[in-house]
């Protein structure tokens, strides 16, 4: 049977694992991130009518690229290497 794990118990292992500590639920990226799981929630499964806005996206971009950048930080010792480009960063060949 397939075993469904929040995303949210995953980064708190991480963070257990690598770091040997709890996460502190008032660190703004972590709230951050919550509150982008639940606007992510209400679109997939929506109870009523959800109007969102640029600002609202941008930050749930936001919000995942520093939690990618706090895992770094916890298990590689270093910066999200793309973590400085911001949300128009120019691709460049």
């Amino acid at each position: 049977k397939l075993k469904v794990t929040r995303m949210t118990d995953r980064i708190e292992f991480l963070f257990f694992k690598f770091a040997n500590k709890k996460i502190d639920g008032s660190l703004d990226w972590y709230a951050n991130l919550k509150q982008s799981i639940e606007l992510r929630n209400k679109l997939v499964h929506p109870k009523e009518n959800l109007n969102i806005t640029i600002n609202q996206v941008e930050q749930a971009i936001i919000s995942v690229v520093e939690t990618i950048n706090e895992i770094y930080l916890v298990v590689y010792h270093k910066k999200y290497p793309s973590y400085d480009r911001g949300l128009f960063a120019k691709n460049t060949l």
